[in-house]
């Protein structure tokens, strides 16, 4: 799909430290070539095993609420990023660092009792090498590397006074 080439190629463009391409321009009322049949499957599968018993516990239950809730609302924050100052962006890469964390954490303790979905796994890797990457490492090293030019930028603002 188009328009998550560009975003990948956005993403290095930003962890170069370079600005981003140029969006392309589609036309969704004109025959592009483009088809849903190109774009990745969306991920459709519940991330856990029916039944996991883990996921069976009200303080389980709340812990993943309470993630998917912040990284929401991080994700939301997040398309407002340009007009925060240098320390606004320093705290909110914190946040979403954080976040991540948390995921990363959460996911691991799943996947350490077997209660990971295969076809959610399926699906979300379908989804990452369709965006030109080779892996959830791949995804994982990009955001880190975009997230740490973004955080020098923001540092090197901070540091004349901006």
């Amino acid at each position: 799909c188009v328009g998550m080439e560009w975003q990948v190629q956005a993403m290095r463009a930003a962890a170069d430290g370079r600005p981003p391409p140029p969006q392309p321009d589609i036309d969704f009322g004109k025959d592009t070539g483009f088809t849903f049949q190109s774009s990745p499957p969306p991920l459709t599968a519940q991330p856990f095993v029916n039944g996991a018993a883990a996921f069976e516990s009200e303080l389980i239950q709340a812990e993943y609420e309470s993630i998917y809730r912040e990284h929401g609302q991080l994700i939301r924050m997040g398309e407002r990023f340009g007009i925060f100052d240098p320390r606004g962006r320093l705290a909110f890469l914190d946040a979403l660092e954080a976040v991540e964390d948390r995921w990363d954490v959460f996911y691991g303790r799943f996947s350490l009792m077997d209660a990971i979905n295969p076809e959610f796994a399926q699906q979300a890797d379908e989804f990452i090498r369709a965006m030109g990457l080779s892996g959830a490492e791949d995804l994982r090293l990009l955001l880190r590397e975009a997230h740490q030019k973004m955080r020098d930028r923001a540092q090197r603002e901070l540091d004349r006074g901006l």
